[in-house]
């Protein structure tokens, strides 16, 4: 990961849970429910892959695409999920999520932070990432359970080459987190050591939803001189 980082960019993450009906006071952009995986008017395909979302032995398809709405930090995008739906032979949209991957100018002076789109043991997995000289990292790992899609683990890498990164493991299920810090030099040989690693532990209350999840907007502080954003 390091030497990838060093290419990245930053500003300075059966049954299925169905989303809710838009309400008639919100606007036509959002998603509308439907047997098909055509692409919505308007938007772009950015990424897609399948893989056994809900423990029923059957892929589901994941989507990205980039959305017709524009705003601060570029163009907006969308994660979409569907089923397989045997009896229409087509697909099924079951869920679709804003927000949770960041819009295309968000990365900063390096560009789009998006990285890979990926299922790994039965959780959608979204690696993006972004930096200046300062650079960071995220992973972030979405399950359906509890008829929820939650955020049960994250990870973390923020530094500068040559100086300092600080890497969080964080288990959301659990609350654990494993906290490594290292320092580089880049005239040595090796050009990293490792400068200390903790381990702690910070429960949420509750573990975020995918839809509104926003990367990199959620605090926690560990104490007085440690804290990340996830």
């Amino acid at each position: 990961m390091r030497k990838n980082l060093l290419l990245l960019s930053c500003l300075g993450i059966g049954v299925a849970c169905q989303p809710s009906s838009p309400s008639s006071s919100q606007e036509s952009t959002e998603p509308i429910l439907t047997n098909t995986t055509a692409i919505p008017q308007g938007f772009e395909l950015l990424s897609e892959t399948w893989g056994d979302l809900n423990k029923d032995g059957v892929e589901e398809w994941v989507r990205i695409y980039n959305t017709d709405s524009v705003g601060d930090f570029g163009r907006e995008r969308e994660l979409h999920i569907f089923e397989k739906n045997y009896v229409e032979g087509n697909w099924d949209l079951l869920y679709y999520a804003k927000k949770v991957v960041l819009p295309d100018a968000h990365g900063g002076i390096m560009g789009d932070p998006f990285g890979e789109l990926s299922v790994e043991n039965g959780a959608v997995v979204l690696r993006q990432q972004g930096g200046s000289r300062y650079k960071w990292s995220y992973i972030h790992r979405f399950r359906y359970q509890a008829e929820k899609w939650q955020l049960i683990g994250t990870t973390i890498e923020t530094g500068a080459p040559c100086e300092m990164w600080e890497h969080f493991d964080y288990n959301l299920s659990t609350g654990k987190i494993i906290y490594t810090k290292e320092l580089e030099n880049c005239e040595t040989d090796p050009t990293t050591s490792v400068e200390s690693r903790e381990e702690l532990f910070h429960k949420l209350p509750s573990l975020p939803q995918m839809d509104g999840f926003y990367p990199g907007d959620n605090e926690v502080a560990l104490r007085d001189t440690l804290s990340f954003y996830f």
